[in-house]
């Protein structure tokens, strides 16, 4: 747990500083389109909200102990449900979507087995009785 809150708190100071202006202030929005695979690929499974709300704080946190202001303006509002959301629930949907597809194939095989199964004895009395 904690090697994934110092893998975390290493992505936001990585990226912070890349962003930070000459005075220095951050931006949530520019962090976001910085780390953005990062934090898409951090997920796993919870909630969204819990997500944003995890990533924010540390954020906050990480801005905080580098002697960073965070600006409350930065650009779009919507940017966590733009660059992430919208991707990860995305993902949801072709995941459960494959994993729906693997189960109906499945089925149709194991039907298409049963019948070759059953079927087997039928033949093999007919080859003996040639």
């Amino acid at each position: 747990m904690s090697q994934d809150i110092n893998y975390a708190e290493s992505i936001i100071t990585d990226a912070l500083q890349a962003t930070v202006n000459e005075g220095s202030e951050v931006y949530w929005d520019l962090f976001l389109n910085t780390a953005k695979d990062k934090v898409i690929n951090s997920y796993c499974g919870t909630h969204l909200d819990v997500l944003k709300r995890a990533w924010k704080r540390r954020f906050k946190e990480v801005a905080s102990r580098l002697k960073f202001r965070v600006k409350n303006d930065s650009g779009d509002a919507n940017s966590w449900q733009i660059l992430i959301s919208n991707e990860l629930k995305a993902k949801r949907k072709s995941s459960s979507l494959s994993a729906s597809t693997h189960d109906t194939i499945m089925f149709f095989y194991g039907r298409i087995f049963m019948f070759f199964i059953r079927s087997k004895p039928q033949a093999l009395d007919n080859e003996r009785s040639w």
